[in-house]
């Protein structure tokens, strides 16, 4: 890609060329002489910055967006147990539902996409970690923790949060009901689902 340089003074010693990194521009700013703050050399560390910013704000942005997804599988779980222990119907006030944490797992193919230097860190370095650190496990040993659950070997609980093999409080946050609530009725009425769970009907067989 070509790059462009900004108009400097001729005795200027420091006339970085203008390419598309954040470092330049920085540099630019810092060492250019006053004559050397034209138009373009304004408008191109504007861009940078604003740039920058932007990337930032799209980082984060995705953040809150995974973070959020999170919250909202926990409400799901927590309405799903409260409406289904309200049940007229004794088949669906026996069934259970918790919300379940795996924990941080390095060992999985989540960094599949990364390079092999830090898939290699990802797989053999990280899990080192959980020497250290609580909730970092191996998928085999999360797995066993959902299946004990998913099994009722925790017990008849409901509407429980289980992290690092046992049973937790989640955030302050995801115990808002009326949060909950809203959930429930938009994610049905944006699948075109009844928003009230129907009766279990008779056994069969």
């Amino acid at each position: 890609m070509r790059q462009h340089s900004p108009t400097l003074s001729a005795d200027s010693p420091a006339a970085p060329r203008i390419g598309h990194k954040r470092e330049h521009y920085v540099r630019l700013q810092r060492n250019a002489r006053p004559e050397a703050n034209n138009w373009h050399a304004r408008r191109t560390v504007r861009h940078c910055r604003d740039g920058g910013a932007r990337l930032r704000t799209r980082q984060n942005a995705g953040r809150r967006r995974y973070s959020t997804s999170k919250l909202c599988n926990v409400y799901c779980a927590y309405e799903y147990a409260r409406r289904l222990a309200g049940s007229s119907d004794a088949r669906l006030q026996s069934l259970r539902v918790n919300a379940f944490d795996p924990g941080f797992m390095p060992a999985t193919d989540l960094a599949r996409t990364y390079s092999a230097q830090l898939r290699f860190v990802a797989r053999y370095v990280l899990p080192a970690l959980s020497l250290f650190m609580s909730n970092i496990n191996s998928p085999a040993t999360s797995g066993r923790r959902l299946a004990l659950l998913a099994s009722g070997g925790e017990g008849s609980v409901t509407g429980k949060y289980f992290s690092d093999g046992k049973e937790i409080r989640s955030s302050s946050e995801s115990y808002d009901t009326q949060k909950a609530f809203e959930l429930w009725n938009s994610s049905a009425k944006m699948t075109d689902l009844p928003s009230e769970l129907p009766a279990a009907g008779p056994r069969r067989g």
